[in-house]
């Protein structure tokens, strides 16, 4: 059994051969993926490499472990495995972060966030063979670092909570290329309540420009399956929800004067994010800009003329650095 402050053990033994040790805390979906062949990270593909080097410049007899290696390296079967293990290798320490972000939290204490978690009179979402399947083999094709990285974000969110993403969305996210997954990044910034963005027109133009996305751009999201061609209005219509998230920079903006008064905060116009482009979007990574944050507040406030917020930025763990503000009980 691995220590279970490390998710995967692997240990490389004199003769070139390994085992894997696994924590008793790694969720059982990563687990799943795990290659039947090819349980390893990259230190140990760079072991045995170095093993047989240093028997071919003493001209030493390779064992038939090591010659078995050699063929199935350079195959596409071994390529597809060291591809998907690099994707496990980041999934398993994101999950490792999130225990220990759990383990730090105070559960005596409410946060005033709604939980994710079903009731208990849902029934628990779980994790098709299918969508296993689908993952293993889509995450084993992509050698590009940033799209690896996001099939590690979606494999630790889906072994957490089940039923996180679909297999559209896997579908949509196996036709993205680096272009495209930089550009939703940038989308990201200004995305309004994890669900829409402001319209690519004159009014957002300095919005835009502050987040480095061009209107071409844009066109190619909404090409590849992530945004909505189609503009509309958006409105926040729920009594005692004074605040906006803004969810590419972690930050929401509310205004207690009006809390419980004003019952609709609207957006127009704008473009909603599709299924896959939302699912995606709880994974994408975003850069925090005060300059796209005020942009983005002035765009609303245009608005909504009573709407004066403050901001509140989100702690590390995605609770609110102010728990006590009763605002935090809308979201």
């Amino acid at each position: 059994m691995a220590d279970d402050n490390q998710l995967i053990n692997v240990k490389v033994d004199p003769t070139g051969g390994f085992g894997l040790a696994v924590s008793g805390n790694l969720p059982d979906l990563i687990y799943k993926v795990l290659p039947a062949k090819f349980r390893h990270k990259r230190d140990i593909d760079e072991a045995l490499h170095k093993g047989i080097v240093e028997k071919i410049g003493k001209n030493s007899e390779l064992s038939e472990q090591e010659k078995e290696f050699i063929q199935d390296i350079v195959s596409d079967r071994a390529a597809k495995a060291l591809r998907l293990n690099r994707v496990l290798a980041q999934s398993c320490e994101i999950v490792a972060k999130k225990q220990r972000l759990s383990l730090t939290a105070s559960p005596d204490k409410d946060s005033g966030i709604k939980s994710d978690t079903p009731a208990d009179s849902e029934t628990p979402k779980t994790t098709t063979s299918d969508w296993v399947s689908r993952f293993k083999e889509d995450a084993s094709l992509v050698d590009e670092e940033t799209i690896q990285t996001i099939y590690a974000h979606i494999l630790a969110e889906e072994a957490t909570k089940p039923g996180s993403f679909s297999l559209r969305t896997l579908a949509v996210l196996r036709s993205l290329d680096r272009e495209t997954a930089e550009a939703f990044r940038k989308l990201k910034g200004v995305v309004i309540n994890h669900r829409a963005v402001p319209s690519f027109d004159i009014d957002a133009k300095r919005l835009y420009k502050s987040i480095g996305l061009e209107y071409v751009e844009m066109i190619v999201l909404q090409d590849a399956g992530l945004v909505s061609p189609t503009q509309t209005d958006f409105s926040q219509g729920k009594l005692g929800a004074p605040g906006i998230v803004l969810s590419g920079q972690k930050r929401y903006a509310y205004d207690k004067r009006i809390f419980n008064v004003v019952d609709v905060i609207s957006f127009s116009p704008v473009n909603l994010l599709t299924p896959a482009g939302f699912q995606l979007c709880k994974v994408a990574e975003s850069d925090y800009s005060e300059q796209t944050v005020n942009l983005l507040i002035e765009w609303i406030v245009r608005q909504n003329g009573s709407f004066h917020p403050d901001v509140i930025e989100f702690g590390q763990d995605g609770q609110p650095i102010d728990q006590s503000d009763p605002a935090w009980t809308s979201i």
